[in-house]
């Protein structure tokens, strides 16, 4: 049987060229507490303090 496995990079990505990084280096999945900005610096808007939302 072949199993295939992903790799998750996680721990310093903090900005979308960190994350595309790391997929170029072939991580499959990606952990960050840097969600919001990511997707707000991908969108196009600017990123300011971190956000103050705990989960």
């Amino acid at each position: 049987k072949h199993f295939s496995r992903g790799v998750k990079a996680s721990g310093g990505i903090r900005s979308l060229a960190d994350a595309r990084a790391f997929i170029d280096l072939g991580a499959s999945r990606l952990g960050t507490s840097s969600t919001e900005s990511l997707v707000q610096e991908e969108q196009g808007h600017e990123t300011g303090a971190e956000s103050n939302t705990s989960y």
